[in-house]
This record gives C-alpha cells, structure tokens and sequence, in this order.
C-alpha cells in the first residue's frame, strides 16, 4: 500500500514538472518574436469547414449561433410532439393521460410556431436590416 503511494506521488510530480517546462518543439516558435508569432494554427482557422481562415465578422458570428439554436429548439419540439403522440397511442384508453398527452401536443406546436417565427425574424433582420449576407439586398428588402 505505501509502494502505490508512493509511485503515485512520484508520476504526479513527474506530470506537475511536465507542465512547468516550457521547451519549444517546434524551430519556428522557438524564433517567434512575439506572442502572436508564437500562435499555431491561426491560418488555419475554418479551412476544416471549407473556409478559406479570414476573420469573420462578428454579425455573422452572432447570427449563425443564433440559428443554430433555433434548430436545436425546433428539433426539441419535434422530438415533444412525438413523444406526446407515444404517449398517447399507449394511453389504452385512459382519459386522464389522454388530455396530458393533447395538452402537450398543443404546447409542442406552440413553442414550434414560436421557433419558426423567430427563425423567419433572425432572417429578415440579419438579411434586410442589417444586410449581413449580402450587399444588394434580397427580393424581400430592396434599397432605394
């Protein structure tokens, strides 16, 4: 038991003093000048995605969040609805789970309608008011 103590302390102290060390691996950083110099990858930011890594701006940024949560909330009511619909296809009868089940039918395309319309808002807003995506404007908003 105090061997196993023991061997713990010593690779936890090895793993401590692996995090104090600082020895470049790489020439070019070591070289670097500055902090931004020494910053890997900075070019490559996005090219996974198919984007070609320069800075996006932060409109764009904010927008796309926001539709993506606005997709994941829509699939959370999906995903209600037919939880709602199990339910009631397994209620045998019952009343009680019945009207539980409509009740959330109800609530699940409420919140849907909800998440689509602000869907169609984000999209207005970012495309006609703020003119984000484009610079002509889209056959909805045309600039005079």
């Amino acid at each position: 038991m105090k061997i196993t103590k023991i061997i713990f302390l010593l690779v936890f102290l090895f793993m401590l003093s692996l995090t104090f060390i600082n020895v470049p691996l790489n020439p070019e950083i070591a070289q670097a000048q500055s902090l931004w110099d020494k910053q890997t990858g900075k070019d490559e930011v996005g090219k996974a995605f198919g984007e070609n890594g320069e800075p996006k701006d932060i409109r764009i940024v904010v927008v796309r969040v926001i539709r993506v949560f606005l997709t994941f909330l829509s699939l959370i009511f999906t995903i209600m609805i037919l939880w709602a619909g199990f339910k009631w296809m397994t209620s045998a009868g019952q009343e009680d789970k019945i009207s539980s089940a409509k009740d959330q039918i109800k609530a699940g395309i409420i919140g849907f309608i909800i998440v689509l319309t602000s869907y169609a808002i984000v999209n207005y807003v970012s495309i006609c008011v703020l003119d984000i995506f484009n610079e002509s404007g889209s056959w909805m908003c045309k600039k005079y």
